[in-house]
Order: C-alpha cells, then sequence, then structure tokens
C-alpha cells in the first residue's frame, strides 16, 4: 500500500486478509493520511540513553497467534510491546533481517512508527525511505494483521527505539541491533 502527500511516499508490504473495494478505498487512504498526519504531529517520547548506558530492551510477550496464517505466512507467537501494535519476527535482531508489525484484531485503525538510535547516531532502523512505517486501517476488521518490513543491510549495531502511534495509543519498543550476521539455522 502506498501512501503519497504529506508525509511523502511509503511503499509497504501490506499482508492481511482483505479485498479490493474501488471508490470505497480511495475514501479510506484519505482518512488514513489524515490521520497519519495527526499522528506524526505527536512528540517522539523515546528513552535517553546515558554514555555506556545498557539498552533497555522491550521484553517479549506471548501472543494469542498459535496456529494463525495470513497469505499462507505462519504469524508469529510473540511480540514486543504494549500493543495493540507489536515488533516481531526475530527474537534476536540483525542487519538485513525481516521485520513484523503484529496487530491485534481488535485495532482496526491506522498507525504510525517513527523513531531512531537511542545510543548514537542513527534514523529510523526500518527500510523506508520517508523515515517512517505507516500502518493502514484494517480492510477486514475483527482479524489479525501483519506489515512487513525489515532492517537495512547497512544498519549500525546499537540500541534503536520505535514510537507507535494510534488512534488512542502511543507505544514505544526498544530494540537492539547486534553486531554480525544473523545465527545461521
Amino acid at each position: 500500500m502506498v501512501f503519497v502527500g504529506r508525509l511523502g511516499c511509503l511503499a509497504l508490504t501490506v499482508i492481511s486478509l482483505s479485498a479490493c473495494g474501488g471508490v470505497q478505498d480511495q475514501v479510506s487512504a484519505s482518512a488514513a493520511s489524515t490521520q497519519l498526519a495527526q499522528f506524526q504531529s505527536r512528540p517522539l517520547a523515546l528513552p535517553s540513553l546515558a554514555p555506556n548506558g545498557s539498552c533497555p530492551v522491550t521484553p517479549r510477550l506471548d501472543l494469542p497467534t498459535t496456529g494463525k496464517v495470513i497469505h499462507g505466512m505462519p504469524v508469529p507467537n510473540y511480540g514486543f510491546g504494549e500493543g495493540p501494535v507489536y515488533l516481531s519476527g526475530q527474537l534476536e535482531w540483525y542487519a538485513g533481517q525481516v521485520s513484523i508489525f503484529l496487530i491485534r484484531p481488535a485495532y482496526a485503525g491506522a498507525a504510525l512508527t517513527r523513531g531512531h538510535r537511542l545510543d548514537g547516531s542513527g534514523g529510523f532502523p526500518f527500510n523506508s525511505p520517508s523515515g517512517q512505517l505507516a500502518i493502514p486501517p484494517a480492510a477486514q476488521p475483527s482479524q489479525w494483521r501483519m506489515i512487513t518490513s525489515s532492517l537495512p543491510n547497512t544498519i549500525a549495531p546499537g540500541c534503536y527505539g520505535v514510537q507507535i502511534d494510534g488512534d488512542d495509543f502511543s507505544e514505544v519498543v526498544v530494540f537492539k541491533v547486534l553486531t554480525g550476521p544473523p545465527p545461521s539455522g
């Protein structure tokens, strides 16, 4: 799905159980763009780290997704964050790895993910030309949704934080990108 306008161009892979709705989708895209602009106006509230401070990694939660499949892809049964949007896809993070944002069925709205490196210089930790990821509203409410992205191959190891803003929530997820290639297996 692509959002164009004040927020710039952003292409994501959106994996959900949905169908095309023609004109209705255009109206929904316009409303979502307005919502995303509102989310973007919220200040970032990421933690500050002292020099050589430890990375306050967000704890992993078990999610009730065991056995769920979306478009042939198994849904991870864990995530990082308070929800309703969770960072998932990896237990340890390395450059170039796929990342998944899981969205609970109870939340049908749009969301915006922004952030940066917390322990040094570095921008948004996911592949995105605009420096943020837009999560579109649900095409079919009451179902888990997955948005996929990835960490850039050139991301520096370190501590990263993202803020996910939605209609009635703002949550922060902190994770650490490790040095070297991911372990095989």
